[in-house]
């Protein structure tokens, strides 16, 4: 009875003199932390870089194969990040179909963009096969 008695002192002692988690003490990993922002600065990785690299050479040869008032209105309204308003007065059109071209814009663009994926998935835009050396 004594060793069960030893035991269970000793079990009950590890137990509250060990150190827990102590969430007043943890901290947040974002931009105001110094281990926040050197993850925050890290440059991509190789791999990170090719594919955004692809996926904007994607991009621009399917806006290529736009019409010039469909890549003027997603340049407008996606890129120089300008309102309806703003984009119907710069193609001197109404605010409702400055909205309706881009929506227009905006589905050729995902169906151009589908097009070139698929290509790209059979190796059909990717770099031509290599020719072959044997002789048959």
């Amino acid at each position: 009875m004594r060793k069960i008695l030893e035991n269970d002192l000793l079990k009950t002692r590890r137990t509250y003199s060990t150190r827990k988690r102590n969430a007043d003490q943890e901290i947040t990993l974002d931009e105001h932390t110094t281990i926040g922002r050197s993850l925050e600065n890290q440059d991509p990785s190789p791999s990170r870089r090719l594919i955004d690299h692809e996926k904007a050479r994607l991009l621009n040869d399917a806006m290529r194969g736009l019409s010039e008032d469909h890549q003027l209105v997603i340049q407008l309204r996606n890129f120089d990040q300008l309102s309806f308003e703003e984009v119907g007065q710069r193609i001197q059109r109404s605010a409702d179909a400055s909205r309706k071209l881009w929506s227009r814009a905006i589905q050729a663009l995902q169906t151009k963009l589908s097009g070139l994926e698929d290509e790209l998935l059979t190796g059909v835009y990717m770099c031509p096969p290599k020719k072959s050396t044997e002789h048959e």
